[in-house]
């Protein structure tokens, strides 16, 4: 498939790199409070702009969106508090800031 002769075809392919496997992008459950999930725009702006690696190590394998300030303390949902981290990362870090 070419994108540029099938357009359809490349806006699937697109959206489902934006969803990425759930398996590989967990959401950080601490708390265990049931929230609203992270917008799909600001997912895809976070990495983007993490290059789909942990901003920690550099790993590509099971990585989550952490909330830089975490939400337990006010944190929010935005690009500028999230980033990407590998779960061993973001359990490491645990809710500090």
């Amino acid at each position: 498939h070419s994108a540029g002769r099938n357009p359809e075809w490349a806006a699937t392919v697109i959206d489902t790199a934006l969803r990425v496997d759930r398996r590989m992008l967990l959401p950080n459950r601490a708390g265990g409070n049931a929230r609203a999930p992270i917008p799909q725009h600001v997912k895809a702006e976070v990495w983007q702009r993490d290059g789909g690696r942990c901003v920690d190590c550099g790993s590509t394998e099971y990585l989550e969106y952490d909330s830089i300030i975490p939400k337990s303390k006010g944190g929010a949902d935005s690009e500028r508090n999230l980033q990407i981290l590998c779960r061993r990362c973001n359990l490491a870090k645990s809710d500090r800031i």
